[in-house]
């Protein structure tokens, strides 16, 4: 599908943005809408096409991406009588790249079934600098033939596919990976306030990770500004960070699973969010000890 089809992308926000830019410079031809349409300036003075409703930009597209900050922006743009779903042709694609919870992506399977729409369940791993580089692992929960069909739009935004067979396999694997981040996240923060309050310099804890071949890792250098400088500029929000952990939770309960430590850290990411850090970078829960 090399170029060859019209695609559509809605949500221009801190990782959407940068994944439509991808697109334009990977020779794509899109249509974009946002619901904020100052977002859309600096796409348009790229090539892009500015649509102004999710009707419009439906019919005019073979392919829709969606990227959304949660489930209700997701029926806005995908369950409304004018939106994705009813207005999408026989056989067109609609790629969800929003981390939504399981059942609203079994949700979003069903309905697109009925419609002869082609749906992909395609979450990402990576956060604004990897969208920005282009650098974004895609985990596809979809027919083997339409992630086919779509892999060179989405290697346009990426670098790598993870295939985890039929959706909701993309938003499971999604979830587990984020949990992991949430973890590490969480203890990160407490071993640098460990060691800054016993009077180690902290900035010690990342010289030590780097010299360490078991503990060296990119996510914990991405970090280190935040935590050093005190700038929680978001790369991940926490208020999308403890959407995604009450997600998690959800999911472990439908299993019969208890995650223990994971709800220790809904706790820990809620008395961020209610401190006032919801749109910082999930960093900032090192404002509540």
């Amino acid at each position: 599908m090399k170029n060859s089809k019209k695609i559509g992308f809605i949500g221009l926000g801190i990782m959407g943005k940068p994944m439509a830019k991808n697109l334009i410079k990977n020779n794509y031809k899109i249509n974009v809408y946002n619901r904020t349409k100052e977002k859309c300036i600096e796409l348009e003075h790229m090539g892009a096409t500015v649509l102004q409703t999710i009707k419009e930009i439906s019919e005019l597209s073979d392919v829709i991406i969606t990227m959304l900050e949660n489930e209700k922006a997701m029926d806005e743009v995908c369950f409304s009588d004018d939106g994705v779903i009813n207005n999408l042709q026989d056989g067109d694609f609609l790629i969800n790249m929003s981390t939504v919870s399981v059942n609203y992506t079994e949700k979003l399977k069903k309905e697109c079934n009925k419609k002869n729409i082609k749906f992909l369940d395609c979450p990402v791993s990576g956060s604004k600098p990897l969208a920005e580089n282009q650098s974004l692992i895609i985990l596809c929960g979809s027919d083997k033939n339409y992630l086919s069909d779509c892999k060179d739009i989405l290697l346009s935004m990426g670098k790598d596919i993870v295939y985890c067979g039929e959706a909701p396999n993309g938003t499971i694997l999604k979830l587990s990976i984020n949990l992991l981040i949430a973890a590490m996240t969480t203890g990160l923060v407490e071993s640098f306030m460990l060691a800054e309050k016993s009077s180690i310099n902290p900035a010690l804890i990342f010289e030590t990770i780097s010299k360490s071949p078991a503990i060296n890792c990119g996510y914990f250098k991405m970090k280190e500004k935040n935590l050093i400088e005190k700038d929680f500029s978001p790369a991940f929000s926490l208020k999308n960070m403890l959407k995604d952990v009450n997600f998690m939770i959800d999911l472990s309960k439908a299993d019969n699973l208890v995650i223990r430590m994971t709800e220790r850290v809904k706790e820990i990411f809620e008395d961020g969010v209610k401190k006032g850090y919801s749109e910082e970078d999930l960093t900032s829960i090192i404002k509540t000890y």
